[in-house]
């Protein structure tokens, strides 16, 4: 589903990607784990080619994008719903007018349609009755809930997630990973779930893929991902494991 093949990308001097190969499966929510400043948030910036690659191949299916212009990644990100680190809602628009943003820039469905679009997204995310609301009037955990029923509201078929459960706590992280899950449960897309929180990875993931150095180190399901006895993976997963007792 998607295919990202030695991938390369450096800021000035500094290396970040050096030569990062990954497979993620139609259907399937990969998590991306690593330490902080490893990379992980880059590396979901240069699939969506919000970043220019140095070299390397970002494939969606039969597409090869890697060479492709910002028009040309018009129909590939119309594919893609976002939630990001910091939710990333406009400050000045209501919820309603926030979800409602990609339908109106994408797609030509009527007023009605929209709203009931929205009502569903709404009651899926369990925030009905917000339509009116201004972001500043909401928790973190509630601007999560929003950005992601936008995320969600135009039907696409990736949905990426950048760590997902930072900043809030843990009763509210804990109501995002079951989202998260539902997701893939009533939507079939296929995820990416960037994140250095390994309850969170362990709960939503089915798979698991660590950066360590500009590259992928490991890849595997959770048994093999607690198995693991590569030493950055393994200091890493004890440490964050001990943290979370």
């Amino acid at each position: 589903m998607i295919r990202l093949v030695d991938l390369y990308k450096s800021f000035n001097s500094l290396d970040v990607l050096k030569g990062l190969s990954l497979n993620i499966n139609r259907g399937e929510t990969m998590v991306v784990l690593g330490r902080s400043g490893c990379g992980k948030s880059v590396l979901l910036k240069v699939i969506l080619r919000l970043l220019p690659l140095d070299s390397g191949e970002v494939w969606f299916g039969e597409l090869n994008t890697s060479d492709f212009t910002d028009f040309q990644m018009v129909p590939i990100r119309r594919r893609i719903g976002m939630l990001f680190q910091g939710s990333a809602l406009f400050d000045s628009m209501t919820v309603f007018d926030n979800i409602a943003y990609p339908l109106l820039e994408h797609t030509t469905l009527s007023h009605d349609e929209i709203v009931e679009r929205i009502r569903r997204m709404l009651e899926f995310v369990e925030m009905e009755g917000t339509e009116h609301k201004m972001p500043g009037e909401l928790s973190g955990g509630m601007k999560k809930r929003i950005a992601l029923a936008r995320a969600l509201v135009a039907n696409p078929d990736y949905v990426f997630f950048d760590e997902p459960t930072t900043g809030i706590d843990p009763i509210t992280a804990s109501r995002i990973n079951k989202l998260i899950v539902k997701t893939r449960q009533e939507y079939n897309v296929t995820s990416i779930v960037v994140t250095h929180d390994i309850a969170s990875a362990l709960f939503v993931g089915d798979r698991f893929s660590f950066i360590y150095d500009g590259k992928i180190i490991f890849v595997g399901d959770k048994s093999e991902f607690l198995a693991c006895d590569i030493p950055a993976v393994k200091n890493f997963r004890e440490n964050a494991l001990w943290n979370t007792e």
